[in-house]
């Protein structure tokens, strides 16, 4: 391939890495941290979140807008993007309140159980320590890469997060919360390929 090609020329669509290597005769990468992960934890249900504007630790919520317009990413002047992020802002605050609700019915509904919430990498984890307490059962960990976590887990639960999607790919269960019906949930695949929930009550069932 020579220097002169147009740039669209250089490129070739050859996949997604971070799919097609949780392929069956790829797992084994994973097996042995999982088997770590069981053998530290037993067996634990899996919390994954995605709030990545409500509850980022760069910032409040006008200072994560503010950014992104800064850096072009929206036009607040657009009435689409102003739409988007309220619609972004009322899908998170659902998201996060059904989440807080899981978190307080799970530890009697699954006593055999541990719960491993792990937080999506951009999120302040001081909240979720202190939604928790001093609880025994459940744990905030946000160590390694995702798919030894997913791998290990009995069941993965999350709202609207990518790892769903490796969850599929991994063929391991996994329940979508979608307490709300916002039309930026349509951006997400997880909440195509999950079996969907509205609530945390329905999750636990």
């Amino acid at each position: 391939m020579t220097l002169d090609l147009p740039a669209a020329d250089k490129v070739l669509a050859i996949g997604n890495p971070r799919l097609d290597l949780l392929r069956p005769q790829l797992r084994p990468l994973y097996r042995a941290e999982a088997e770590r992960l069981r053998a530290k934890h037993g067996r634990f249900i899996l919390i994954n979140t995605n709030l990545g504007f409500t509850n980022s630790e760069k910032g409040s919520v006008d200072e994560i807008v503010s950014e992104q317009a800064r850096l072009g990413k929206l036009n607040l002047e657009n009435p689409e993007h102003r739409a988007f992020v309220e619609g972004i802002k009322t899908m998170e605050a659902a998201n996060g309140a059904a989440i807080a609700q899981l978190l307080k019915l799970l530890p009697t509904a699954v006593p055999d159980h541990r719960i491993i919430l792990r937080p999506h990498p951009s999120e302040n984890l001081a909240p979720w320590h202190n939604l928790i307490g001093r609880s025994s059962q459940i744990e905030v960990i946000r160590e390694g890469p995702a798919a030894p976590w997913i791998y290990a887990a009995d069941a993965l639960v999350h709202t609207n997060c990518t790892t769903g999607v490796e969850a599929v790919a991994l063929e391991q269960p996994a329940i979508c919360i979608v307490p709300i019906d916002v039309s930026v949930n349509k951006r997400y695949l997880a909440n195509r390929v999950n079996p969907v929930v509205r609530s945390a009550a329905e999750a636990v069932a």
